[in-house]
């Protein structure tokens, strides 16, 4: 019930309209479910998961924990994806990191030269926690905290790694040479993107973002021996927020390919096959109409047309920062993408692609890439073990790219109850007006010290609302 695109969830509702405006969306939202076609899911292949058999519902936390760090020992060995879901608070990251350690000694031990290993955490901030727990289980192994562009800086809050973040990023989408821009900027000799990428280490701790990198943190002479995941990294993997390219760019956008000089006429044969698909992806969206790529409305489109077309729009990518038609390497991807999906589509049989979405928007037509990036090959060439409290496997295996060989589900008996109290909404705007902390601050405040006179009370928001609570 609250505008499309705004910030405002179901708790907003609450406080607007009260409870019953919250029950009525959702029991529109169920009743449109159940009225919508079910939209045809991808086939999964491989070997079906090994049931795990003995754990009961429900273990004592001390017997969890034994079993636990079995199946951790079992999972850094296992080759292929193991999943273990084990109850928030059990000690997950703790086994892993001890586990991780003892692995490392073996593989010396049995003749792996420069054996490492890469662990991934949802934020650099648990990442930073992650490296001082290693450090302290195993002093005598080399931990380096990898750092992207983007990350915050742990000395400075209020500013990224990069402190030309800005710059970085638009040569970044022009597909320019980013190894030039770093080795000249001012900022090179403190930058922790630079510093932690040419460290070389026993254990890289990195952030979920790092598992698309097409090729490891690992330097020459490195041996990768297994790949941790700690909790879902779904919100790494999923792109949802690539910017719709309109139909009508289509035809503005650049067409020249860049070809070695004395080969004039094979590159304008290129390009007028380059205008070739573009006239036909045009008429091909304008047959689709709004909706899901759909199967049925690419006759005529093969597969080796699709990947044609894609490698033709990449060698139109200009090199040179000073050409006047640079600005047009930012199309390249979105069209390369739009042909890549067609070739998914056609090579898969996919009946319905949500990958790719056209919409109408202010200029008409434009189709919007949202898909999914799985974890890289090669971080998948070693174990991969992916520990979390809660998980769906389909979910899981689509994130990885691969299915599981194994799956554990490790449930302890809990002591702490979590419940959200009805009268208190999570969202910051009820606590910052234009940025500056307001009355319901201290109020919130007031209420958290009452309750935890009488319990033990968490308190769980946004890190901007926490720091002003002072607890």
């Amino acid at each position: 019930p609250e505008p499309d695109g705004s910030k405002s969830d179901l708790n907003d509702t609450h406080q607007r309209a009260g409870l019953e405006a919250v029950k009525e969306a959702l029991e529109a939202g169920i009743r449109a479910a159940k009225a919508s076609p079910e939209v045809p899911r991808e086939p999964t292949s491989g070997p079906p998961l090994r049931p795990v058999e003995g754990l009961g519902d429900v273990l004592e936390v001390r017997e969890a924990r034994r079993l636990l760090q079995a199946e951790v020992w079992d999972g850094l060995r296992r080759p292929g994806v193991t999943l273990i879901e084990a109850t928030l608070g059990l000690g997950k990251t703790h086994a892993m990191i001890a586990e991780v350690a003892k692995l490392l000694v073996e593989a010396k031990e049995a003749g792996i030269e420069n054996p490492a290993a890469v662990i991934t955490a949802p934020m650099h901030r648990l990442g930073r926690q992650m490296k001082v727990d290693i450090e302290a289980e195993a002093p005598t192994l080399r931990v380096v905290q990898l750092y992207g562009p983007e990350a915050q800086d742990p000395d400075v809050s209020s500013q990224s790694v990069c402190k030309r973040l800005d710059e970085y990023k638009e040569r970044q989408a022009l597909l320019l040479d980013m190894q030039k821009f770093c080795e000249v900027c001012p900022f090179v000799g403190s930058c922790l993107h630079i510093t932690s990428k040419n460290q070389e280490a026993q254990i890289y701790v990195a952030s979920h973002e790092r598992l698309k990198a097409s090729r490891t943190p690992l330097k020459k002479g490195q041996t990768l021996v297994a790949t941790v995941i700690d909790e879902s990294p779904m919100s790494a993997l999923v792109n949802t927020s690539r910017r719709a390219m309109p139909l009508a760019a289509l035809s503005v956008a650049p067409t020249r390919i860049r070809t070695k000089q004395g080969k004039e006429i094979k590159r304008l044969e290129a390009e007028a096959d380059l205008r070739a698909f573009r006239s036909r992806l045009e008429a091909t969206i304008k047959d689709h109409g709004v909706g899901y790529l759909r199967l049925s409305d690419l006759s005529g489109w093969t597969v080796e047309d699709a990947e044609a077309a894609a490698a033709l729009e990449w060698r139109r990518k200009v090199d040179d920062e000073t050409d006047p038609e640079v600005r047009g390497n930012k199309t390249i991807t979105v069209l390369a993408g739009i042909y890549a999906e067609i070739a998914r589509s056609i090579a898969g049989q996919i009946e319905v692609n949500g990958r790719l979405h056209i919409r109408n928007g202010e200029m008409g037509l434009e189709c919007l890439l949202s898909g999914l990036k799985p974890v890289s090959e090669a971080l998948r060439k070693a174990p991969v073990l992916l520990l979390d409290a809660t998980a769906q496997v389909q979910a899981v295996q689509l994130l990885v790219g691969e299915p599981l060989v194994h799956h554990a589900t490790i449930r302890a008996r809990e002591n702490i109850v979590i419940e959200q109290d009805p009268d208190w909404s999570g969202a910051k705007s009820k606590f910052f007006d234009r940025g500056k902390a307001n009355d319901n601050i201290a109020r919130v405040r007031r209420f958290i010290e009452l309750q935890a006179m009488t319990s033990k009370t968490v308190v769980i928001g946004n890190k901007d609302t926490i720091a002003e609570l002072h607890l």
